[in-house]
């Protein structure tokens, strides 16, 4: 059995606090973790009035909600500053430990509903599930009748190069290869 930690080859669990990011009201941290780099290192900066995150290192999970108790690993961040006054949060860097799995190491494990926890409290309830050829790139198409995307998401989709999307959505009026520029449709 593969834990997150022997896959991640941690040593020092004392050193590690594990975010378990969840769907927050608004978003899919899954959705985040592959449309958004950006907007997902902010969700691994966010601080409540706990601090969480007290540890020198995250490791960072995003609910896999296409599969029940599975999780995608969105990278090890170290945490930097603690900061406490105004708008609470981290500073925190990505590390070079595990990235070649960003996106493409799958776990799975019923994990409670808190959003932080001691890496020696969850590890075993972590195993390997699956890593993925590619990094997870978001849902395949679901066809026509089943798609209600804001534009926002269906860029994305777009800027990720999705075929079985791009196929698709070629076929529909109005929908074409539009130029990208600054990476934005036009």
């Amino acid at each position: 059995m593969l834990t997150l930690s022997s896959i991640l080859e941690i040593t020092n669990f004392d050193d590690y606090k594990v975010h378990t990011a969840r769907w927050n009201g608004a978003h899919q941290p899954l959705d985040v973790l592959t449309e958004d780099p950006e907007g997902w290192i902010g969700w691994n900066s966010w601080r409540n009035a706990k601090d969480e995150f007290n540890r020198q290192f995250i490791v960072s999970l995003a609910a896999f909600y296409p599969e029940r108790e599975t999780w995608l690993f969105g990278g090890i961040f170290r945490v930097l500053e603690r900061i406490e006054v105004g708008d609470r949060g981290y500073k925190v860097e990505p590390v070079n430990k595990g990235a070649e799995l960003i996106g493409r190491l799958k776990l799975t494990g019923a994990v409670s509903r808190g959003r932080s926890f001691l890496l020696p409290n969850i590890n075993e309830r972590l195993t390997v599930s699956e890593i993925l050829k590619e990094p997870y790139g978001g849902l395949a198409f679901p066809g026509y009748a089943d798609v209600c995307y804001d534009f926002a998401r269906l860029e994305a989709i777009w800027r990720n190069e999705r075929a079985d999307w791009k196929t698709a959505l070629r076929h529909v009026k109005g929908v074409g290869n539009p130029p990208i520029s600054n990476g934005t449709l036009s």
